[in-house]
This record gives C-alpha cells, sequence and structure tokens, in this order.
C-alpha cells in the first residue's frame, strides 16, 4: 500500500513524482521591447485564471524578431499550464482554444495526450496550489522550480478507476456548479433589490404630487480640502470613509452630519452620511448649507437612486461637478413622509443584508465543498 498525506491509498494505487507521469514544458523569455497588438498570442502568467487560460488581456509577437525556432512553446487545446512564480504560483489553467498561442517564461505546460489522465492530473493539481505556494515562498518573489514540480507525488489509481473518479467529480462538480450559478443570482437579485425598491417609491411619489425640486434649491454644495497624504497616516486623526470617500475625524470642518458625495475617481457619484465633526478630502463635494428641511436618510436615498456617476464627465478619470450636481431635480415630500420612507428603507437594507449574509455563507460552503470532495478523491475515498 502506498500513502498521501499520511493516509494509506486503496490496493492497486501508486504514489509517483509528477515528473514520472508527465514531461514538464518551461516557457520562453520573449522580450517585453518586441511585444505587439497583432501577432502571435503570447500567454502570460496573468492569463491562467480560475483554471482556464484566457486571452482577454494579452500581447502578441512576430517571430521574425527571433532567430531560433520556438515551435517548442507552442500551445495547443487542451495543455494544461501552471504558473510557475508571483503571487498566484501554482495555479493552473485549461488552454482550451484550438488557435495556436506561445508559451512565455515562468509558466509551465503539461501535453496530456489521455483525455482520463489529463482529466484526473488537472483535478489534482488543483487540489496542490496553495501547497505549491507555501513551497515557492521564501525568496523575495514566490518561485516554483522545475524540480519541485516534477517531484511532486501524485497518487495514480489503475485507469479504469482513474475513469470513474473523473467521472464522479464530474458528476458532482456539475451539481455544485448549477447550485453556486443560482446562489450568484440570487445575491445579484438581492443587491439589485434596494435600487428598485427606491425607483419604485420615487416613481408613486410623483404621480403623488410630490414637489420637483433642483438639488441647488435643497441644498448647497462645496469641495473638500485638500489632505496632504502624509496626513492620512497621521496617527492622531483617525481615518474615516465610506463608499470610498475619505474622511478625516477633525476639531472643525464640519460641524454637523451631513451629506458626501464622491467627486471624482472611482467613488465619483457615491453618497455617504458624514459623522459630526470631520473634515471631508477634496475627493468629495459635502453639503454646507441646507435651505429646505430635509431628512439626511431619505436625501441619501435620493442621490443613491439617481446614480449620480451616469452624469459625470468621462474624460481622463470620472469627475462630477457641484454644478452639475445643483442643476438635477427630485421630488420632495414633506418631511414626515420623508422619515417615514427613511425608516421603511432601513427596515428594506437590514432584512436586505441578512438575505446576502447567508447567500455569501452559502457560496461558501458549496466551494468548500469542490475541495472537499476533491480530497476525498484523491485519497481513494470518493
Amino acid at each position: 500500500m502506498s500513502s498521501v498525506e499520511g493516509n494509506t491509498l486503496p490496493d492497486g494505487w501508486d504514489l509517483k513524482p509528477l515528473g514520472e507521469i508527465v514531461k514538464l514544458q518551461n516557457g520562453f523569455a520573449f522580450k517585453r521591447s518586441l511585444y505587439k497588438d497583432k501577432g502571435y498570442p503570447i500567454v502570460r502568467i496573468k492569463n491562467i485564471k480560475n483554471e482556464r487560460v484566457k486571452l482577454d488581456d494579452v500581447v502578441c509577437f512576430n517571430p521574425t524578431d527571433y532567430n531560433k525556432d520556438l515551435d517548442q512553446y507552442k500551445i495547443e487545446e487542451n495543455d494544461i499550464l501552471i504558473a510557475m512564480s508571483g503571487a498566484t504560483t501554482g495555479k493552473i489553467g485549461l488552454y482550451k482554444r484550438k488557435d495556436v498561442s506561445y508559451l512565455n517564461q515562468r509558466v509551465g505546460l503539461f501535453r496530456i495526450k489521455n483525455g482520463d489522465l489529463r482529466r484526473y492530473l488537472l483535478y489534482f493539481l488543483s487540489t496542490q496550489v496553495e501547497e505549491n505556494l507555501l513551497k515557492s515562498l521564501g525568496a523575495a518573489q514566490p518561485n516554483l522550480s522545475s524540480s519541485q514540480i516534477n517531484e511532486m507525488e501524485t497518487p495514480i489509481p489503475p485507469l479504469e478507476e482513474q475513469k470513474r473518479i473523473v467521472a464522479k467529480i464530474d458528476t458532482l462538480f456539475a451539481k455544485i456548479d448549477k447550485a453556486i450559478t443560482l446562489t450568484e443570482e440570487s445575491l445579484k437579485q438581492a443587491k439589485n433589490l434596494l435600487p428598485s425598491v427606491l425607483k419604485e417609491v420615487f416613481e408613486k411619489g410623483k404621480a403623488d404630487g410630490w414637489e420637483e425640486k433642483k438639488l441647488g434649491e435643497v441644498f448647497k454644495l462645496t469641495s473638500g480640502k485638500f489632505l496632504p497624504k502624509r496626513k492620512l497616516i497621521n496617527g492622531k486623526h483617525k481615518v474615516y470613509g465610506g463608499n470610498g470617500i475619505t474622511a478625516l475625524h477633525n476639531d472643525y470642518f464640519i460641524e454637523d452630519e451631513t451629506i458626501v458625495i464622491g467627486r471624482v475617481g472611482e467613488y465619483c457619484g457615491a453618497t455617504h452620511i458624514v459623522d459630526k465633526k470631520s473634515w471631508v478630502t477634496d475627493n468629495g463635494l459635502y453639503c454646507k448649507e441646507f435651505f429646505l428641511d430635509v431628512n439626511l436618510g431619505f436625501l441619501k436615498s435620493i442621490l443613491t437612486n439617481m446614480n449620480l456617476n451616469q452624469y459625470a464627465k468621462t474624460s481622463g478619470q470620472p469627475s462630477i461637478s457641484q454644478t452639475t450636481v445643483h442643476n438635477l431635480s427630485v421630488p420632495i415630500p414633506s418631511i414626515k413622509r420623508q422619515k417615514e420612507i427613511e425608516n421603511y428603507f432601513a427596515s428594506m437594507d437590514k432584512l436586505n443584508e441578512q438575505s446576502k449574509s447567508k447567500l455569501k455563507e452559502q457560496l461558501r460552503y458549496l466551494k468548500q465543498l469542490k475541495s472537499s470532495i476533491l480530497s476525498k478523491a484523491f485519497k481513494g475515498e470518493l
């Protein structure tokens, strides 16, 4: 009997170094200075994603730029690739394209003609990612050597058992993937629930005759203050933020709770209620003065529902101006109705967050279930 991870394997199984089962092909050091936008694709480590090889961000080369026969670095359909350095060391990907690409340095390749063995080893290698990353640590950059890969102990059952294991994993994973898809769709619907409820409430409000006001008639916006980077790590200031809008606790500047709107960048148009006595950085606009009696929770809901980012200028990075926001029109009900709506949204948001938390936990369980199945498979327990 053989053993793996301290467990005894079934009779008829062998424990072999991976290098005795399949040959590892290393990649070629293509020169960055000779990268092209068109030509033959070069598969780099970054192209290995979620156990697939994706060419959505790819560079190319022209063979005439190299005085060398590069045929040995060709990648063919159903080749298995492995990342040999960087933060994703040990990650594997199956190349499913019919057109040929070429293998970059620090990417390894396994070419296995036998489909059953290929699927078996693909599943096995997917269980070794964390272990391979641990093996690679110790240098300035994680680095997995050819010898480390070739010496990887691999449990090999008889051919018919390989087929049975692969078929069993395929069946179980298909069911799990279906459950994951349904859970992700439910999570997407949960994330879209509140915006859809907001839209419905405000559309009904318009029909009920809520008064239309320009935002400039509701409040006056001003830009936050530029804060040098060193201030952000000054120990006497507490860093505080929401939706990517940074504010620093300070003894002045904003004396009361107010609304902050992301002015520029990734969080342009995002809204946040800032606590009392805060300092807003220049990536945010904040309401310095209110002209009407408004409930902040209700106002935040209005601004969220409006999706302010759609009004941003997009040359360079997105940015939205005070004038643009001031000129937008919104429906404003009585202050009593505003508070009722805020309470309703708060209760809906709480229930929605609970639902999303359960769905996320379900996703974690389903993904862990895959790992559990694979662990049993390669101990001969499936």
